[in-house]
């Protein structure tokens, strides 16, 4: 079995910062990412994990989904929320392929 793990660097806590993130939230802008150097066509099982942010999936993560054309995978969603996990499985499944399989959805309530 291979595996990779990658993910993104948090942006620091700031006012400015999270009002950015509170309207990117709001708007659905898919900001800037760095290049991940992983060929997603290597891989039958993919696992895409997010905070929640305003009941939704995070703008990076929506970023990642609508970047890198994710198809024909067998998909696990996990999210982890304080509040309310809204509709963060919905959002991300209605970005994501239609081809694709989601095999499990995994909630952690902080």
């Amino acid at each position: 079995m291979r595996a990779s793990i990658s993910g993104f660097k948090k942006p620091k806590m700031n006012f400015s910062n999270i009002l950015f993130g509170v309207i990117q939230v709001i708007t659905k802008k898919t900001p800037e990412i760095n290049y991940l150097d992983i060929n997603l066509n290597d891989y039958d099982q993919i696992i895409i994990g997010t905070p929640v942010w305003g009941s939704t999936m995070s703008p990076v993560i929506r970023t990642f989904i609508t970047k890198y054309n994710i198809q024909n995978k067998k998909i696990i969603l996990f999210a982890n929320y304080k509040g309310e996990i809204g509709n963060t499985f919905l959002d991300i499944e209605e970005i994501l392929n239609k081809n694709n399989k989601i095999i499990e959805k995994l909630e952690y309530k902080n």
